[in-house]
């Protein structure tokens, strides 16, 4: 083998080893990070559980941060967002579930009513963790992972059964009657879920159907109730909108009202400035005009003074540059001699 073809195989070869080891540390260094390091997502809780003796450790870690996770340690996260419960028959929102986070779906629960109906009822619960500490202890709580969600779902079903039950088929329909009882299922629900850190928001009747035997036994009455219903919705949203105009009216009075206002002020401030701006202007004019008067005073006052004679003396020699031609005829006594500037000035002056 030749030196250079030793010397290309020994350069190859380190090529690779050094290709390896970069590789080998870029597992140690990420993978260490992600066997070290836990992220807790900004809608998560998170509790911390040590597999060497210590068990679940005291403490809630919120979530949007990075937290380190020593050997046998084990963060279990939750949702702190609101999650949603939905009891129905819709297939597409069955195809929700999975997709969903926090989302959930039942099948239409039936309630039988007070006097002997079966009614199916559309229910949504949204409820949330409130204290995962408690979630997930096994003693206090229902334990790890997902298991509160079934709990909520074994709850929820006696608890609107026992509520929604107490209704008349007839007064189902009726919001008035029935919202009640829905704040009774909800309160009967936070009953049996506050003790083991689950909090319930809402429980909200989407829909409801009678069996048809019944809907033909009452379909009369239920449009007359409806109508009446309808009317009396109809009569609070016309208060609504006389209520809107009214202060619709009003405010367009009021604003009306600071409009002229404000162009009253407005004009009063415009007529101020001009009166300023005249005012100004007349006393600078009088103030000019008493400066040139007292200048013409002040002219005046130099030409009566000593050496008058010689200015006007000047001020004649001035004009008889341009004179080009003096055609003398005599000089009698009282004559004046336009050459004699001492003669003229004396006549003229009197000095």
């Amino acid at each position: 083998m030749s030196p250079n073809v030793a010397e290309q195989v020994l350069k190859n070869r380190n090529f690779r080893i050094g290709l390896i080891v970069a590789g080998l540390a870029f597992v140690l260094v990420f993978g260490g990070y992600g066997a070290c390091f836990t992220y807790v997502k900004p809608d998560e809780l998170a509790i911390k559980e040590s597999r060497f003796g210590d068990g679940i450790l005291p403490g809630v870690y919120q979530g949007g941060h990075v937290y380190f996770t020593a050997p046998g340690v084990t963060f279990h996260r939750f949702p702190r967002t609101w999650q949603i419960l939905d009891f129905n028959h819709y297939s597409f929102e069955r195809d929700l579930e999975g997709r969903i986070e926090g989302y959930d779906h039942e099948p239409t629960m039936e309630i039988p009513s007070s006097d002997g109906f079966l009614n199916k009822f559309d229910v949504s619960i949204h409820y949330r963790i409130s204290d995962p500490s408690i979630v997930i202890d096994k003693d206090k709580g229902v334990g790890r992972g997902d298991l509160f969600k079934d709990f909520v779902k074994t709850k929820a079903d006696p608890a609107l059964k026992k509520a929604l039950g107490k209704l008349a088929a007839e007064q189902i329909y009726d919001v008035d009657i029935r919202l009640p009882y829905t704040v009774e299922a909800k309160n009967d629900l936070n009953k049996e879920l506050n003790p083991v850190g689950i909090e319930v928001g809402e429980v909200l009747i989407r829909w409801f159907r009678y069996m048809p035997e019944y809907e033909k036994k009452i379909s009369a009455k239920v449009l007359q109730r409806q109508l009446e219903i309808a009317n009396k919705q109809q009569a609070l949203a016309e208060e609504v909108r006389a209520e809107v105009r009214k202060i619709t009216a009003e405010g367009k009075a009021a604003v009306e009202v600071e409009r002229n206002r404000a162009d009253k002020e407005k004009r009063v401030i415009y007529a101020e400035a001009d009166l300023y701006v005249r005012q100004k202007k007349a006393a600078g004019e009088l103030l000019r005009k008493e400066a040139q008067a007292k200048g013409q005073e002040l002219v005046n006052k130099a030409y009566d003074g000593p050496g008058s004679d010689r200015i006007v003396g000047i001020e004649m020699a001035k004009k008889a540059v341009a004179i080009k031609r003096i055609y003398v005829t005599g000089c009698r006594d009282g004559g004046i001699n336009p050459l004699d500037i001492s003669d003229m000035v004396k006549k003229l002056t009197g000095k």
